[in-house]
């Protein structure tokens, strides 16, 4: 019944952080890739708050 009640403690903050480091990378990764895209498609077509501008952002 301890070893019950102690092994979630152990286990869980591991996999709670796997999944942290994780979702972080790929927030992290998404957020250089679309500030990437945002800023080449600003530099080439002059503007961004444009339905066309989202979509070619989304496509690319």
């Amino acid at each position: 019944m301890l070893v019950l009640m102690f092994e979630p403690r152990y286990s869980f903050p591991v996999d709670f952080a796997r999944i942290n480091s994780c979702i972080f990378l790929v927030l992290v990764s998404f957020w250089l890739f679309c500030g990437f895209e945002t800023s080449a498609y600003f530099h080439l077509h002059g503007s961004l708050c444009t339905a066309e501008g989202l979509v070619h952002v989304v496509f690319l």
